[in-house]
């Protein structure tokens, strides 16, 4: 980004409380500079943090100090923001969930259920879900929302699975009617 060359004593004279002259600093930076201190903002960041790594404890004083001070109006912005960029908020949420899920599994998401073999795009929910134990909460696998929710209502109980497998396979052929799918308003039963 190119920025427009501006002596100190224009800035000064303008009011401003930087000034740009597009020479480097003495460390070589290439950057704006404060009018106060003719400081340049690339050497005052680096700086910054080297204070920041030495006086960590110190930090968390000021910032304490800060937030108790202005926790209501932190408080308004945060809302505001909220309020304003809703979208953006809740796709980096899904970001987040989405990377902290691959990580914890430690391999991406597959575009097919790892219980049926469906494909994504054959799914009538249409999405792969992660899959993991309500009583550890460790990863197992990616199931499409058909297969997740079929676990769920079961609660994971591989005994009622087994019982409900046996229950069909029992009617399996006997009965016509039993295993014949019935559309409901487009629900499928």
């Amino acid at each position: 980004m190119l920025q427009e060359v501006i002596s100190k004593k224009d800035a000064i004279e303008k009011g401003l409380k930087r000034y740009f002259t597009g020479k480097p600093c003495v460390h070589g930076h290439i950057a704006e500079r404060l009018v106060s201190d003719c400081v340049c903002l690339m050497c005052a960041k680096i700086k910054l943090k080297g204070w920041v790594a030495k006086n960590k404890d110190r930090c968390y004083e000021i910032h304490k100090k800060y937030y108790d001070r202005n926790k209501k109006r932190l408080a308004k912005d945060k809302r505001e923001y909220n309020k304003e960029n809703i979208e953006l908020i809740k796709e980096q949420r899904k970001r987040r969930l989405k990377n902290k899920r691959e990580k914890q599994a430690n391999r991406p998401k597959p575009n097919k259920c790892e219980a049926c073999g469906k494909m994504e795009t054959e799914n009538r929910l249409g999405r792969i879900a992660f899959d993991h134990c309500h009583e550890t909460g460790l990863f197992r696998g990616w199931l499409c929302a058909r297969c997740n929710m079929a676990l769920g209502f079961v609660r994971d109980d591989i005994n009622l699975l087994e019982k409900l497998a046996k229950y069909l396979k029992k009617f399996r052929g006997s009965n016509e009617l039993s295993c014949k799918t019935i559309d409901i308003g487009g629900v499928l039963y």
